[in-house]
């Protein structure tokens, strides 16, 4: 009488044969699923990368467009100054000599006058 079920292992050679390519089999297994895991992993880093490349990608273009924007052109104050200041020496702008807040005219180039001390919080 043979039975269509599962084979019975009788001897102990069969017992040994069988728990062999058993472990073995589990062994390719557990090599593929590593190669598997090492796969995604990779995978998964080029996607990161590919997603900041386009997010960097995507800024510069944006810096581009606002670098080549001739927009501020359009100021009328900046042409206008630079116009309205040609022919005039450099120390005048146009309403007079260039004069920094913590000096007065009477000061001169080097500071205020000497034994004098002069602080920004005097006379404000």
């Amino acid at each position: 009488m043979e039975s269509s079920g599962p084979k019975v292992l009788e001897t102990a050679e069969e017992i040994h044969q069988r728990r062999h390519e058993v472990l073995d089999r589990y062994h390719r297994f557990k090599e593929r699923v590593a190669e598997r895991g090492q796969k995604l992993d990779e995978s998964y880093r080029y996607q990161v990368f590919r997603q900041d490349a386009d997010d960097l990608e995507k800024w510069i273009l944006e810096k581009i467009k606002i670098v080549e924007d001739k927009s501020y052109k359009d100021i009328p104050t900046i042409e206008d100054g630079s116009s309205s200041r040609q022919g005039k020496t450099p120390d005048q702008g146009q309403e007079g000599p260039l004069t920094s807040p913590e000096r007065t005219p009477d000061q001169g180039k080097d500071g205020p006058p000497s034994g004098t001390e002069h602080t920004p919080d005097e006379g404000q």
